[in-house]
């Protein structure tokens, strides 16, 4: 668990209350049979007496079925779009009005109306919510989508956390709680980089100056790892260790590790 998470017992940026513990199903985008999702963090906590008064909404998932792969087993972005438009069956139920009506939609609208909290998304008339854009969208050169590189969020963190350093640098690294791919890759960065005492911060896309009209999803997060009195160079070396592991059988000696496919590293 990272420092600015320890005490964060359920993801940010959602009007409804989601769990840590949903983090897979966030991860690929599909939620299954059994799960249940409540619109106030008061539905997790204390006795189902005294959380029932505190409650507007919940869902109840009813298909699909529970895969027999994990959902964290299958992290790549394009398990994410392409769940975005498969099918979901729910219950949702009214608890003031004492309600419940049957929705038959896609992931997408769910997902939506977790984020947004507007339940006008669940309504077929209205046009499909586009995909957000999602962590490695960052890092990547984007074809009909917009260009929205990490590089952008630089002087966001130079003003936060980097002010006064005359010698060093700054890794930037896109960074998802939802994805165990990019978990793992944070702890890699940490550990690796720890011996060298980095100030580390967390910022949402938007909060430093990455704007689209998409939208990222909610998950997605920016990591700043800021290195004082270190080269450029020597941090470099460090997250190459790190992140590179060339192929033990390669025939070429070419050298293949690309920094920017992970992040941005940035002198100071």
């Amino acid at each position: 668990m990272t420092p600015f998470e320890e005490n964060q017992e359920y993801f940010d940026g959602f009007a409804w209350a989601v769990p840590l513990a949903f983090a897979d199903a966030l991860g690929a985008c599909r939620f299954e049979l059994g799960d249940m999702l409540y619109d106030t963090k008061r539905a997790y906590e204390g006795t189902w007496g005294q959380a029932i008064g505190h409650i507007s909404y919940s869902i109840q998932v009813k298909y699909p079925s529970r895969a027999t792969v994990p959902r964290g087993e299958k992290e790549k972005e394009s398990v994410f779009t392409t769940n975005w438009r498969q099918r979901v069956v729910f219950d949702l139920t009214d608890h003031v009005k004492k309600r419940t009506h049957k929705i038959d939609t896609t992931h997408g609208r769910l997902y939506t109306l977790l984020w947004r909290g507007d339940h006008k998304c669940l309504d077929k008339k209205t046009d499909d919510p586009l995909v957000p854009l999602l962590a490695m969208d960052m890092v990547r050169k984007m074809k009909n989508r917009e260009d929205m590189n990490i590089r952008e969020a630089v002087p966001y963190f130079k003003r936060s956390i980097a002010q006064g350093i005359k010698q060093g640098a700054m890794f930037l690294m896109p960074y998802d709680r939802s994805w165990m791919l990019l978990r793992s890759k944070f702890v890699k960065v940490k550990i690796a980089l720890e011996k060298i005492k980095p100030t580390i911060e967390l910022a949402s896309p938007e909060q430093a100056g990455l704007i689209s009209k998409t939208g990222f999803a909610p998950t997605v997060k920016i990591v700043c790892f800021c290195i004082d009195e270190v080269p450029v160079s020597e941090v470099y070396e460090i997250l190459k260790k790190a992140l590179y592991n060339p192929a033990k059988d390669k025939k070429s000696k070419t050298e293949k590790f690309q920094i920017h496919r992970h992040g941005h590293l940035e002198p100071l």
